[in-house]
């Protein structure tokens, strides 16, 4: 939305600079110390609740996936004939918002074969 206010012209008068400040400050960290001592009648835009209903493939997931997911291999001592075990992790990082999405993704039944959503 802000770029496409921004696209229009908006930031170049004090009304729509202004909502696009108050855009800002509705977002997850909201508005820098520095923002707020400059736009101090700022208030943030309303954001209303976000439905999730289901992933829709296994594209939708591979793509939310490289864009919000980490894979991490790590190495520790440990009393295994090598002295060593290799840890595996993956995580999706997602705001509070939105974890009806992430369990969706890990409460599905464990079946043999690809994923089905």
């Amino acid at each position: 939305m802000i770029i496409e206010l921004m696209n229009e012209g908006a930031h170049l008068t004090t009304e729509g600079l202004t909502k696009i400040v108050s855009l800002k400050a509705s977002m997850n960290n909201g508005l820098s110390d520095k923002l707020k001592t400059q736009f101090t009648n700022i208030i943030p835009v309303d954001r209303s609740a976000v439905v999730f209903k289901d992933i829709p493939d296994l594209h939708w997931l591979a793509g939310f996936t490289e864009a919000e997911g980490c894979f991490f291999v790590g190495i520790k001592k440990s009393s295994h004939k090598s002295g060593f075990a290799v840890e595996l992790q993956f995580s999706i990082t997602q705001h509070s918002r939105d974890s009806a999405r992430a369990q969706r993704a890990t409460n599905r039944p464990a079946r043999a074969g690809p994923a089905r959503f």
